[in-house]
């Protein structure tokens, strides 16, 4: 008797455990349909007083104020949260306002789209846009052309979608101490290059650094 009712409870929290959670995986798992779920992301610089809210209706950026959040940057775009989040920093102040750069990742990939009309992200600042890259531009940088699989239980994108093998790496303050300059977005390439982009102007700054080399800026 003890032991058929242990069964039977058993078989109960599976069955819930079924309903409730199973449903949820499947759809973090299914790369062929977008869910365009509300989320927000804060302010990398740590600070806590910035905030991009993103959802079906576009993507807004806050500052935290004391009775009310104050509107003030606002897109017209949703940015996914699989494989990357929207990333957003602010550095400074300019004419009574915080500069925000953002980097938004394309997480909606395609089989067969051609890599030099693929976008990898796009960097905007203070509501306007600043530069887009493609998944050929991250290549030349260094980048591997990857193509995801049907058999990869992980897989980041739909099968057969190609994307650039590289790792965003955040905030860089390469050149920040500049009058004017804000500093730049990281990235490191599949083959270990380091590559910089102005967060102002998009301009790429490959190998920044003395041991790796170049430091010249490539045309805006």
């Amino acid at each position: 008797m003890i032991h058929r009712c242990a069964v039977f409870y058993i078989v109960v929290l599976f069955a819930i455990f079924a309903i409730q959670v199973l449903p949820t995986f499947a759809q973090v798992g299914d790369r062929t349909v977008f869910h365009k779920r509300p989320y927000i992301v804060v302010d990398a610089n740590g600070l806590g007083e910035i905030y991009a809210r993103t959802s079906a209706s576009g993507t807004r950026i806050y500052r935290v104020g004391e009775d009310k959040d104050e509107l003030i940057d606002r897109y017209d775009w949703y940015c996914g949260r699989f494989p990357n989040k929207l990333h957003l920093i602010s550095i400074g102040w300019t004419k009574g306002r915080p500069n925000i750069a953002v980097y938004r990742p394309n997480n909606q990939r395609k089989a067969g789209v051609d890599p030099k009309k693929q976008v990898e992200f796009d960097l905007y600042l203070n509501g306007k846009p600043v530069r887009q890259f493609t998944t050929q531009q991250l290549i030349e940088f260094g980048a591997a052309l990857k193509t995801s699989s049907a058999n990869e239980i992980r897989a980041m994108y739909p099968a057969n979608a190609t994307y650039a093998d590289f790792t965003f790496m955040g905030y860089d303050g390469y050149q920040a101490g500049k009058r004017g300059a804000l500093g730049c977005y990281s990235l490191k390439m599949s083959n270990g290059r380091i590559v910089l982009i102005d967060l102002a102007t998009g301009a790429v700054i490959m190998d920044p650094y003395p041991n790796s080399g170049n430091t010249k800026r490539s045309t805006p």
